[in-house]
């Protein structure tokens, strides 16, 4: 392993250049079995991360592939059984569009998958 203990705690040592931060024992990050990125280290955490980043795609747009074929019933079935002009309108009307959770799904997708 190519991590040294400075006062107890680990220092991580990559190549030839010296990570002068010290980590707290609280936080072990850089003190894992891998030591760099190898196709170890792919076929264990990164098929996990990449496990987890296809989930949170799906999850996020799960509820909007359904969105709209609901929005198709809901048009036809007021369109034939809506009794009043309100009724028709708030059907055609749409569900409200909530752009801060799609803009962070968005941003959580690009940033994660580069």
């Amino acid at each position: 392993n190519s991590y040294e203990k400075v006062d107890g705690r680990p220092v991580c040592d990559y190549g030839n250049a010296t990570c002068k931060a010290v980590v707290p024992e609280s936080f072990p990050i850089l003190a894992g079995v891998y030591e760099d990125f190898t196709s170890q280290w792919y076929g264990d955490v990164g098929a996990q991360i990449t496990i987890t980043v296809l989930i949170n795609l799906a999850v996020t747009c799960l509820p909007l592939t359904f969105e709209y074929p609901l929005q198709l019933l809901t048009e036809l079935f007021a369109r034939n059984f809506a009794v009043t002009q309100q009724a028709l309108e708030r059907a055609y009307e749409g569900p409200v569009f909530e752009l801060a959770s799609r803009y962070g799904a968005l941003l959580s997708a690009l940033l994660v998958c580069q």
